[in-house]
């Protein structure tokens, strides 16, 4: 499991207790009067709380071997960095408690839209990226199509497009010459990369926001362009 993902819902930990609420299950969870459900998190602490001694990696075993200078709050965000333990399911095939949590992240993320999935990643933001222009690319159904890319995308997209057998277009990203940093992609910038495409197909649109350097592009502006010219939109968010 990753740390980072844990932190984030720890401060609720103790009042998301799926003891303390009704929870559900993917067949009935649209009709049941749910307060909260987070089968994943659920999972995670009845896995720490009934572990004796840890034989597994981390090697900061539930937090016992964390450092003592830590803030109390990271201490004990560590006794739910679990690995891939039997009742915490399996990412690769998810069926269980993740299974759960994927199918309640697709309705958070497109309410009452049945036909969408939520997939959490395995291999990081890199495997996410290359996963997601492998399938515009080969849902096109036409040789070297077109994605457009910025010139400080991640590694993992040009390596994508070399797997997929697409093409770059890119279009460059906004300056900041006082501070010399490289921003996101314009709205316009992207509407005029599509318009001046001389006619070849184009399988999506990818932009990074927030960028390395945490500076955040308008996302629902290039949504607009997009849906606009029915190009699939792409965010690397791994930096935020």
């Amino acid at each position: 499991m990753a740390f980072g993902s844990v932190c984030g819902v720890l401060a609720q930990r103790r009042s998301r207790r799926c003891d303390a609420v009704v929870c559900c299950s993917a067949e009935t969870r649209t009709t049941l009067p749910v307060k909260v459900c987070a089968p994943l998190l659920s999972a995670l602490e009845e896995s720490s709380d009934t572990t004796v001694a840890s034989f597994t990696c981390p090697g900061h075993k539930l937090g016992r071997a964390a450092p003592e200078q830590l803030p109390l709050r990271l201490r004990e965000a560590y006794t739910l960095d679990l690995p891939e333990l039997p009742a915490l399911d399996n990412l690769f095939a998810p069926s269980g408690v993740l299974r759960e949590a994927q199918d309640l992240a697709a309705d958070t993320f497109t309410p009452g839209r049945d036909h969408f999935e939520t997939f959490f990643l395995v291999n990081g933001s890199t495997a996410g990226v290359i996963a997601a222009i492998l399938a515009a690319v080969a849902s096109t159904g036409e040789p070297e199509p077109c994605v457009v890319l910025p010139r400080n995308v991640h590694a993992s997209a040009i390596h994508a497009l070399v797997l997929a057998g697409g093409c770059p277009l890119f279009v460059e990203p906004e300056y900041d010459a006082e501070r010399d940093l490289v921003h996101g992609v314009l709205p316009q910038a992207v509407e005029r990369v599509l318009m001046e495409n001389d006619g070849r197909k184009v399988a999506a649109v990818v932009v990074v926001s927030p960028t390395y350097h945490g500076a955040v592009a308008d996302i629902g502006a290039i949504s607009r362009v997009c849906r606009s010219h029915r190009v699939p939109l792409i965010v690397d968010e791994a930096h935020g």
